[in-house]
């Protein structure tokens, strides 16, 4: 007898053969930024937060993430200034 593979079985063998996506949260808001990577990394992502354009950059070029997600208002550059460096 088969068992069928539900969604959730076919995430956990995914997440077992291949590292998650890693996400890069940017937000001036602290709060905002930490609280959208974990809810990121509660559906299986590699979340990271960063709080400015700075940090960001330096992050990305340590891990570099497959998905930016940025705040558009960040203070010294804008977050679509900031996609477009990265």
């Amino acid at each position: 007898m088969s068992k069928n593979l539900n969604l959730d079985s076919a995430q956990e063998v995914s997440t077992v053969l291949s590292p998650p996506p890693i996400i890069l949260v940017v937000d001036d808001n602290p709060v905002i930024a930490d609280s959208m990577a974990q809810i990121l990394k509660r559906y299986g992502y590699a979340a990271l937060a960063a709080y400015d354009c700075e940090g960001a950059i330096e992050t990305a070029l340590l891990r570099p993430p497959a998905l930016l997600i940025t705040d558009v208002c960040l203070p010294k550059m804008s977050g679509i200034e900031l996609a477009t460096i990265l």
